[in-house]
């Protein structure tokens, strides 16, 4: 293979550098000997070797003996010689050399004389040794090769260099020439925009989640699923265990009869679809576990996501990043706090700098938030703009931008594959499940925009139509699956209730919000969604005046997490504690709290800044109310069992 090579690749330039070589005459054999020319003749030419041939002169031997008798030797200047000595002496060993080679030819009598000369001059070698045709430069050394291969890699990376530089342009010119393509095809049908970022939003996803995972369900093969013999493994994700040993407890064992739903059919909350209340739990068990043809049109309609289904992980605070604020002193932050709250109620007025005491501690505080967010909305919203009409389309997108929500769901009844108005259930389409989800979960999402955009009263009357009339919405999911989105919808509605306090109507509802969303998490064994919901109940149960409860739910959550290791959810359910127990003027209790988030927070990686402002905020407060305390209840009349001090 290698003589193959060299023949398709190297051989021209190889027989070009030999037949110069054979024209220059090197390499040649043997080192050049002193006292030739440089002669460049050829070797077969007989007549210039007998023109180049010298001729040799006899030597007198007396008169060679007095010279070797007067020779005196010459020393360089650099070893202490006289310069102008050395010179006649070389002039005179130059003659010396011309007067022996007159005898280069002589007879056998001047032999001695010849090797006396040869011994003096160092030319004790063979007459083949003299012959000019025969010497060479010296042999390579190792420098010469190394420098031959430095030259040789230097040429093979210029070589590389230019190949790639060819084949990136081309690469490049290719791009350029398919994203015209792509844009005079979009100029031209501007419906396949949605599909595009669909397209988007699934490769954003499997950059995160890793693209195996993400687009797992298009590689599966459908004989795959119609010759499976077993249930789907999958499928555990969908199972109730509620008929398994060691299952989850009654809500009446966790200690929450405390609140419970308005009994009869007068509350605000409409009955449970069949199979899904607690009761019937033993029944349904059967009916609960998800086929494999429902479980792969599912993955497969989620692109292979089935998030939603599993428990979230308990570290529920972003690491930091190093692109948010830095945190700064808690007393700063808090000043700083004041004086633009100030600024903002009476701008004319110059800010005044609070009093530091124990009521403004405790009105300081505030339990920490967790957020629910909206389940995959880029890709909802790109699919539900494909299922519209043309002429829908555009109006749809009008709407969307002017905020009217409710507006662009009703729209949705013009879809291709039927009505998809789950505000209006009665004429919503049959057999389409995982459209009637894909709605629901935008309508979350358009929820959010509502908060976002200070629009709380749309993002009310949302999520209250979708509550209320979500029983006949949700007929044709699977239990278990419907069970997943009860919970994530009435998780909702609590969350806009934390938001919009203003808002009587929603807020009475809250509580009911909370048993059903907790309700159906325990079923689900997901122990961590639990307790975020227990821990936003009870931020919204404090914001009404309820501390008792809002702290009991927190303490439920806490217990929950008995068993669980170090997370940051763990450390946010200490400081809510602590929050919970000051504003209630019970130090002592909300001292011991703050210790232990405190010890937490050493144990975890560094959280985000913002979220550790506000905890660093919380102890700071803490700890000044605490040395302020003895004053505060002497002025309030408190007991001394209400002193304590941090650590002990």
């Amino acid at each position: 293979f290698r003589g193959y090579l060299f023949r398709a690749r190297n051989f021209v330039r190889a027989r070009s550098v030999a037949a110069y070589c054979q024209a220059a005459k090197w390499p040649q054999l043997y080192k050049p000997q002193e006292g030739f020319d440089e002669v460049d003749s050829g070797m077969d030419d007989k007549k210039d070797r007998k023109r180049r041939k010298k001729v040799g002169k006899k030597v007198d031997a007396k008169q060679l003996q007095k010279e070797i008798t007067d020779f005196q030797p010459a020393v360089s200047k650099y070893h202490g010689g006289d310069p102008s000595k050395a010179a006649s002496a070389a002039q005179a060993r130059t003659a010396a050399a011309a007067a022996s080679s007159m005898g280069f030819n002589g007879t056998a009598a001047m032999g001695s004389t010849m090797g006396t000369m040869a011994g003096r001059t160092g030319m004790g070698s063979t007459m083949a040794d003299m012959n000019p045709d025969r010497r060479s430069w010296p042999l390579p050394t190792a420098d010469h090769r190394a420098c031959a291969d430095l030259f040789a890699l230097y040429m093979y990376n210029m070589y590389r260099r230019r190949e790639l530089t060819r084949m990136w342009a081309t690469l490049c010119g290719s791009y350029e020439r398919g994203m015209d393509t792509y844009a005079e095809l979009l100029n031209k049908n501007p419906a396949l925009k949605p599909m595009l970022e669909s397209i988007a939003a699934q490769l954003k996803r499997g950059s995160v989640v890793g693209y195996d995972k993400a687009f797992i369900a298009k590689q599966r093969k459908e004989s795959d699923s119609s010759n499976c013999t077993g249930r789907n493994p999958a499928a555990d994700m969908f199972a109730s265990t509620r008929g398994r040993g060691g299952g989850q407890k009654a809500l009446g064992q966790t200690g929450m009869d405390a609140t419970t739903l308005p009994k009869g059919g007068t509350g605000p909350i409409s009955p449970l679809p069949k199979g899904v209340g607690l009761a019937a739990a033993a029944d349904n068990t059967k009916d609960a576990d998800l086929s494999g043809e429902y479980l792969t049109n599912y993955l497969r309609e989620m692109d292979g996501d089935d998030s939603q289904f599993k428990d979230i992980v308990a570290d529920v605070i972003p690491l930091s990043t190093g692109t948010s604020p830095p945190r700064v002193p808690a007393h700063e932050h808090i000043l700083q706090q004041e004086t633009a709250a100030q600024s903002m109620g009476s701008p004319s007025d110059k800010p005044k700098k609070p009093k530091l005491d124990v009521p403004f501690c405790i009105k300081r505080v505030k339990p920490l938030w967790l957020p629910i967010k909206a389940h995959r909305f880029a890709a909802y919203r790109a699919k539900v703009l494909q299922l519209l009409p043309q002429r829908v389309l555009q109006q749809y997108i009008d709407f969307e931008k002017q905020g009217q929500y409710a507006a662009c769901i009703t729209l949705l009844e013009s879809a291709t594959p039927g009505s998809l108005n789950v505000l209006r259930p009665a004429s919503l389409v049959n057999n389409k499940p995982l459209l009637i989800e894909t709605v629901l979960q935008l309508i979350v999402g358009y929820s959010g925009l509502c908060l976002k955009n200070n629009q709380g009263p749309v993002a009310v009357k949302l999520i209250t139509q979708v509550i209320d009339n979500m029983s006949l919405s949700l007929r044709d999911l699977h239990p278990g699956h419907r069970t997943v989105l009860e919970a994530y919808l009435y998780d909702t509605a609590l969350s806009i209730c934390y938001y919009m306090p203003q808002d009587i109507g929603l807020t009475d509802r809250s509580e009911a919000f909370f048993q059903q969303a907790s309700e159906r998490y325990l079923r689900l064994n997901h122990t961590n969604r639990y307790c975020k919901c227990c821990l936003r109940a009870a931020a919204v149960l404090q914001g009404q005046g309820h501390l008792s409860e809002a702290e009991y739910y927190t303490q439920q959550a806490l217990n929950k997490l008995s068993d669980a290791p170090v997370s940051s959810l763990l450390a946010v359910c200490y400081h809510n504690l602590a929050v919970h127990t000051i504003v209630q003027k019970r130090l002592a209790d909300s001292v011991a709290h703050v210790r232990s988030y405190v010890a937490l927070l050493r144990q975890l990686p560094k959280l985000g800044n913002n979220w550790m402002q506000q905890m660093d905020d919380t102890q700071w407060l803490i700890l000044k109310a605490q040395e302020m305390w003895p004053q505060f209840q002497m002025s309030e009349g408190m007991r001394d069992g209400q002193v304590t001090k941090f650590g002990h």
